[in-house]
């Protein structure tokens, strides 16, 4: 009987001794899930034998690389000219031929507009008005972009003055206008802003136009003409006389005489 219980005694202690066992199989004392996530750290560590060395810089930030379309594009700077040292005659056209229309003067800049086809002459804007005259590129001192400055024709000059005189103003005829019959002496004058040729005629009151001519100019400038005018016909009054300019653009001036019969 004694041997009985003690066989029922060692049973049961190797039972539970058992299930000691399977249990610390099935719940270890350390948690696995810390060494789960300590292995999966190391899958991109440094191998053992770096891990303690010092940790490096970080690497150097990678260049960029700008191509030219990528930077702005610069705007071009404003071509102008300056006197080189004393005040430049800025002239009708690209030549000494033409007339003075403006002076810059000194320290004074204007933009350029234009180039003359031999290039020795700058078109330029005036600053007061914005009209354009020509200065020699040998006088001024040029500035900024003038890659893209357009070759400009010089202008065509035209008269800009007229003057006619006529004498003698007045003469007396008599009584029914009989005579002396007196020729009329006709001078005028004409001027014009550089080398042209001019078209001019006489043209009067009594008797339409008397005359055709042409005048040549080789630069700017003034030049005198003068006609001799016997009216067909006398009778008292005042009558006019014309000096019509008809090439290279239309101009008048009128002078007038007077016939008496006393």
């Amino acid at each position: 009987m004694k041997n009985h219980r003690l066989f029922t005694i060692v049973l049961i202690a190797s039972l539970m001794l058992a299930c000691n066992v399977v249990s610390g199989l099935t719940t270890p004392s350390t948690p696995v899930v810390i060494e789960v996530t300590r292995l999966v750290a190391q899958d991109t560590a440094l191998p053992q034998s770096a891990a303690t060395e010092a940790p490096t810089s970080p690497p150097a930030p990678t260049a960029v690389l700008v191509t030219p379309t990528d930077l702005p594009t610069p705007t071009a700077s404003v071509p102008m000219v300056t006197p080189l040292k004393d005040p430049v005659n800025c002239r009708f056209g690209p030549s000494v031929n033409y007339a003075q229309v403006y002076a810059l003067t000194v320290g004074a800049s204007a933009q350029v507009i234009g180039k003359s086809a031999d290039g020795g002459w700058w078109q330029i804007q005036v600053p007061e008005n914005s009209q354009a005259c020509w200065v020699a590129d040998s006088v001024v001192v040029s500035s900024g972009d003038l890659s893209g400055i357009a070759t400009v024709a010089a202008p065509m000059a035209f008269v800009t003055d007229v003057k006619l005189q006529v004498k003698p103003v007045s003469i007396n005829l008599g009584l029914g206008c009989v005579g002396p019959y007196p020729t009329y002496s006709l001078k005028g004058t004409i001027t014009v802003n550089g080398p042209v040729d001019v078209r001019w005629h006489i043209e009067t009151q009594q008797d339409g136009q008397v005359s055709d001519h042409k005048l040549s100019f080789s630069k700017f400038g003034s030049q005198d003409i003068s006609s001799d005018y016997i009216p067909s016909s006398w009778k008292k009054g005042n009558f006019w006389v014309h000096l019509v300019i008809t090439s290279p653009n239309n101009m008048v001036s009128e002078a007038t005489y007077q016939v008496k019969c006393e």
